[in-house]
């Protein structure tokens, strides 16, 4: 009988025996050494190659002083020669795929600095075209205007805040460094918190709040959860048109906290349902292009509902508006 072993193998056999034997490097392994891996037998090895490259040994071995037939040495050579092939493949798709990644890395470092790049110069014009009318030596505003291009200067720095902290926030994502801070609370408190925020974020619209009472608690990051739902209302605010609705909705279903964000807007087109959540993702539209964005919004909300075990999807019809929901699960009673 033949026993056939893989390079790894025979090193395995080498460190896990009690005798002494000496460990090799690939290129000195040579016919006089591994005889000596099995005493009084007889050894045929064909080293599989990748690219014209030796890449191991393949080495087979008798029992005794048995020499090999003429038929086996034509098998081990063909099944030498299979397995270079099928691992010169293996090389080569592990080559191909990580083109492929580096080109998918390039194309998103070119909308990250295309998106970038134009959502941070228009706030940055504005906060750089105030301030230098607020210092021209030769003129003199009255308090009021000074004080309007003050108000206006904080509020477009607080769109470069916004960018600059999705940027960080979708990087530590990535990296899988976003820590969750999670302790039992409950959607009403965390929307209570959020009030002021969301009635700014939809003060040109007609902003519903609607929350069912005595809801499970759940285990969450109170400040997460929260910067998902003001993600999905000013989302809802982006999309739709002046004085239409937009409703925050949150029920208890099959063992669940069930959040929605329903507006009136211009809704989602089915083949962009799929891409909704992706990063720098956002609907062409003149709607859409009223206010900025980085397109991360919704990728980060995924993020963090994801990260808490949940669910979040969309229903939409073109001019129909849409339903933004998620879910997380009710916190147990044996819960900390």
């Amino acid at each position: 009988s033949l026993l056939s072993l893989s390079t790894a193998r025979i090193l395995r056999s080498i460190l896990s025996s009690e005798n002494n034997f000496k460990v090799w490097r690939r290129p000195d392994l040579s016919h006089s050494h591994l005889t000596g891996l099995v005493p009084h037998a007889r050894m045929a090895h064909c080293p599989p190659s990748a690219k014209n490259n030796v890449i191991g040994a393949m080495c087979t071995f008798t029992h005794g002083e048995r020499k090999f037939t003429e038929e086996e040495r034509y098998l081990l050579t063909t099944i030498g020669h299979q397995a270079s092939i099928a691992i010169e493949k293996g090389i080569l798709m592990e080559e191909a795929s990580r083109a492929e990644a580096l080109d998918e890395l390039d194309k998103l470092r070119t909308e990250l600095l295309a998106s970038v790049s134009h959502e941070l110069r228009t706030p940055l014009t504005v906060i750089k075209g105030l301030s230098d009318s607020l210092v021209q030596p030769d003129v003199e505003w009255d308090s009021e205007t000074a004080q309007d291009f003050l108000r206006t200067i904080s509020q477009e720095s607080d769109v470069l805040s916004h960018i600059i902290t999705n940027l960080m926030e979708m990087s530590q994502m990535e990296a899988g460094m976003m820590t969750m801070y999670r302790k039992k609370s409950d959607i009403s408190s965390i929307v209570s918190q959020l009030e002021h925020q969301l009635n700014s974020l939809t003060s040109n619209h007609a902003f519903e709040i609607d929350i069912s009472p005595d809801m499970s608690q759940i285990e969450v990051d109170k400040i997460r959860i929260g910067e998902v739902i003001v993600n999905l209302v000013s989302n809802a605010a982006l999309y739709s048109e002046e004085g239409s609705r937009i409703t925050l909705h949150a029920s208890e279903v099959n063992g669940e906290n069930l959040v929605t964000v329903t507006d009136q807007g211009i809704g989602i087109p089915v083949e962009a349902a799929d891409k909704i959540f992706d990063r720098f993702y956002r609907l062409e539209s003149g709607v859409a292009h009223r206010r900025g964005g980085t397109g991360l919004g919704l990728a980060i909300s995924k993020g963090i509902v994801e990260s808490h075990d949940g669910k979040i999807w969309v229903e939409s019809s073109p001019g129909e508006g849409s339903k933004f929901s998620f879910t997380i699960a009710n916190a147990s009673d044996s819960d900390g």
